[in-house]
């Protein structure tokens, strides 16, 4: 599949927005596909983000352990942990991100879970025989000769089975562009995903395969404030919601919201909201407090 065909495929993709089974459903996030991946940042999500290699080559990082991974391979970017793909040599990489929606069943939660924890996250050559690598082939080309919308969401469903079964070794649409409502909300996924990284402008743009202008442009336009006054409205946030929960230490606070140390957490917080970390949380729980900029 080549770059034209690839984006025509991704395009009509991005129309199917769940993935069905007996036994639930799954809401997708996003799908992606690139000829020829560039590297991105050491990042977490919420949500599973599964990739399958066309071609190519690269090293994909897990938590602590790099893989080289090639032709055939299927790998799990599992919720929570810190993932990379970098040193890629033309590699050519299709992804699906998605989580249970709603009314998922008790034995595909309970398999969900199981998937979420495994050890397991990285299927060598399971394309060349893995019924995984076949409904991958098998949804992408589907999308790029333009079937049917039944079609197509035959093959997702096939796919959300055979990949879950893969990794814990059990049993026409109109083309879309990603919008800007959608990249925005993607950015503001990895941003509160990532809180206690850095969280610099090329990094989320880097994620979005967007320029940092235009990431730069979608906060300024949607949010009415820059990219680095949104992350900073969302770290105080979030730092008074564990501040107002009892259970977390300011020191623990600090560095789970990216401010790393105390000190600055203390100056950043007093300056958004007129008092200091330790003042805030000994307010008494029902009363509306503090100054955001």
């Amino acid at each position: 599949m080549d770059q034209t065909l690839c984006e025509r495929a991704v395009a009509v993709l991005r129309r199917l927005t769940a993935m069905r089974g007996m036994d639930g459903e799954y809401a997708i996030h996003y799908w992606g596909g690139s000829p020829n991946h560039p590297d991105n940042p050491y990042h977490r999500h919420s949500f599973m983000e599964c990739c399958y290699v066309v071609s190519g080559s690269g090293e994909y990082r897990d938590g602590e352990e790099s893989h080289r991974i090639g032709p055939g391979d299927l790998f799990a970017s599992r919720p929570g942990v810190y993932h990379q793909i970098h040193r890629g040599e033309k590699l050519f990489l299709l992804w699906v991100a998605f989580e249970p929606a709603a009314g998922i069943s008790a034995e595909r939660e309970r398999r969900w879970r199981e998937w979420a924890g495994s050890a397991s996250y990285l299927l060598r050559s399971a394309g060349t025989g893995h019924p995984a690598g076949a409904a991958w082939r098998g949804l992408y080309g589907a999308a790029a000769e333009g079937m049917s919308a039944e079609t197509l969401q035959a093959w997702a469903d096939a796919l959300i089975s055979s990949m879950c079964d893969a990794f814990t070794a059990h049993r026409p649409l109109s083309p879309m562009r990603a919008g800007p409502e959608q990249l925005l909300e993607r950015a503001k996924r990895f941003v509160a995903d990532n809180l206690d990284q850095p969280l610099q402008l090329q990094m989320t743009a880097r994620t979005l395969h967007i320029s940092a202008r235009h990431c730069s442009r979608l906060f300024a336009k949607y949010e009415g404030m820059s990219y680095t006054q949104y992350v900073n409205q969302q770290r105080i946030e979030t730092a008074k919601a564990l501040l107002r929960s009892g259970s977390v230490s300011i020191k623990e606070v600090a560095e789970r919201t990216g401010f790393g140390s105390v000190h600055y957490f203390t100056r950043m917080f007093a300056a958004r909201t007129g008092m200091t970390p330790g003042a805030y949380r000994d307010l008494p729980s029902d009363l509306p407090v503090g100054r955001q900029e």
